[in-house]
């Protein structure tokens, strides 16, 4: 209505005097809940832990021994390594958009989007569409996304015409070795939205959804220190701004803070920063802080190098050495 007339009321206007006072009335009731603590909490999807991630493989939700199993890996891969959005961006992938290649030795798989939220192909987007080449690593044996993939189009590509990624799975193992895992039908679209949260609740993990892959993967890709410019062509996000929004810190970060603040002598750094090794604190104790490269955080050294010896007296060339733990 606003926009097809400019003159309109509008009433979230800032800028408008004439709902002035109705404005005011609802600025005093947020703060009021806001003190009662309503609202105050953060909401953001939760990601998913290693530990986590481990369960999903060890309690058979994951996994290659039935079509559902293949199912269920080759969705929590795709959410991780491609970091899609949700339902929407894994109901339109297709076949179509993965390719297999070689390139100095080491085997790659290359994914084109085509078309997402923010590149939408339109005429007045300027934006290119993401492409990902995603490189094997034989070390990770069958977890290795590349070989999901290739074992996934074994199950489907070769008995499947159409174009649609996602199959609705056959109930059982077909008995003959060459018979496909996959009915010739794509799956709904709200059925793969719950996709992460039904393999998620089954193993009594809750709170979790499609989302969740998108946060993990783009949170520890942070927490490794992967330059930004590489996380924003991985993620698809258009702006740092949003991708920032996922720059949390993790468990381990927390833990070291912690113990930082948990201290109870008064540390003076006399410099810090992302060069140094370790740390002196400047206080009764001689601690040594290390910097730990995985957190780039300054945790206390449990070591010998701690226990410093005073010399309480010398005499007729005879030194006495106390030894203190601190």
């Amino acid at each position: 209505m606003v926009s097809e007339n400019p003159k309109a009321i509008n009433f979230l206007d800032e800028k408008d005097p004439e709902f002035a006072g109705l404005r005011g009335v609802r600025d005093r009731v947020a703060k009021e809940l806001w003190s009662a603590g309503i609202g105050v909490a953060d909401k953001h999807t939760e990601g998913i832990s290693y530990d986590e991630e481990q369960l999903l493989w060890s309690e058979g939700v994951l996994g290659f021994d039935n079509p559902r199993m293949l199912l269920n890996t080759v969705f929590f891969y795709n959410g991780k390594v491609l970091i899609l959005r949700g339902g929407r961006e894994h109901q339109e992938l297709k076949f179509s958009q993965f390719s297999f290649g070689a390139e100095r030795g080491k085997n790659y798989i290359q994914f084109v989007e085509m078309g997402s939220k923010n590149r939408s192909g339109s005429y007045k987007s300027k934006h290119s569409n993401k492409v990902i080449k995603h490189y094997a690593d034989p070390s990770l044996g069958k977890k290795c996304y590349y070989y999901i993939l290739s074992f996934y189009w074994q199950k489907v590509h070769k008995h499947y015409d159409g174009n649609c990624f996602y199959l609705q799975p056959c109930p059982h193992v077909p008995k003959e070795s060459d018979r496909p895992w996959f009915l010739c039908q794509p799956i709904g679209r709200s059925t793969l939205d719950g996709m992460v949260s039904k393999m998620c609740n089954t193993v009594g993990i809750k709170g979790k959804t499609n989302h969740s892959l998108r946060v993990t993967e783009t949170t520890r890709l942070f927490n490794a220190h992967v330059l930004e410019k590489i996380v924003q062509e991985r993620s698809g996000h258009l702006s740092l701004e949003s991708l920032r929004c996922y720059e949390r810190a993790s468990p381990k970060q927390h833990e070291n803070v912690s113990s930082i603040l948990s201290s109870s002598s008064p540390l003076v750094f006399s410099k810090i920063n992302e060069n140094e090794k370790c740390v002196k604190v400047e206080d009764d104790t001689r601690a040594t802080f290390v910097k730990d490269e995985d957190t780039k955080l300054f945790k206390k050294e449990d070591s010998p190098q701690n226990i410093h010896p005073t010399f309480s007296a010398c005499k007729n060339c005879t030194i006495n050495v106390n030894f203190q733990l601190k």
